[in-house]
């Protein structure tokens, strides 16, 4: 079925092409160019979705540099990788995610022998950190499961580079999550060390289209989650439940 469906839009665009050369030094009325914008915008929409499932769809975002998008190249790939995976059922990196969870969620501990330079890459993984938590729960969990925290920390990836990949994470299709998840997220709950985190989580981070059923009905801050891994926990098991039904 979807051999005959590419081949149909092989064809169809060659057409597009031809129509549009037709259409170069003809004269349109104001009639023909609301209709002609109308159509761009539908072929416009196309051609995303078409990106989206190849994996190809480049961030319009000015700050992603052309030298970021060619390095980035392999890197991206993994994130499809990962997402397929999680298509499949499978967290097939459980000690990555959970590292990453941590880290993204209470961001780096500080430690009195730390150098200048160490203080320095740790506030600029502090801020990506906020940065992830700011993607869609699909996205964050992606990014969790592909990068290992020693690639995107700071100090280890430029920040063209991070850029790119924190824009590309939302072209990647979401996936249903593997059940292993709100597992992991719960024994996280229950890590004593992490209770005791400070570290507040934006309501930016929780409220996600997907959610808004569950913000409405649910706790959060001073409305009762007791910590940030709690929030991460119940977000992404309100997530997990919420893809199951469907």
């Amino acid at each position: 079925m979807s051999t005959v469906a590419i081949t149909q839009l092989s064809n169809l665009v060659g057409d597009v092409e031809s129509w549009i050369k037709e259409l170069i030094d003809a004269p349109c009325t104001e009639d023909e160019i609301s209709v002609l914008s109308v159509v761009g915008g539908k072929l416009a929409d196309a051609a995303t979705f078409i990106q989206k499932k190849t994996g190809t769809l480049r961030p319009p975002q000015i700050r992603v540099g052309e030298e970021a998008w060619t390095a980035s190249e392999k890197l991206r790939t993994q994130a499809q990788s990962a997402a397929a995976s999680l298509a499949s059922g499978k967290l097939s990196r459980q000690v990555v995610f959970r590292r990453n969870i941590e880290l993204i969620f209470t961001g780096p501990k500080d430690k009195v022998l730390d150098s200048k330079e160490i203080r320095a890459r740790k506030v600029v993984t502090r801020r990506r950190c906020e940065k992830i938590r700011k993607l869609s729960p699909d996205g964050i969990v992606i990014w969790a499961t592909a990068y290992e925290p020693t690639l995107w920390s700071g100090g280890q990836m430029t920040q063209d580079m991070f850029e790119c990949l924190l824009c590309n994470m939302e072209s990647v299709p979401a996936q249903s999550m593997p059940p292993e998840i709100p597992e992991i997220l719960q024994k996280l709950q229950a890590d004593e060390e992490l209770q005791k985190s400070n570290l507040c989580v934006s309501r930016e981070a929780i409220a996600q289209p997907l959610l808004t059923e569950y913000i409405q009905k649910k706790w959060y801050h001073g409305l009762g989650i007791p910590s940030p891994v709690a929030a991460a926990h119940w977000l992404f098991t309100a997530v997990w439940r919420k893809n199951k039904r469907h």
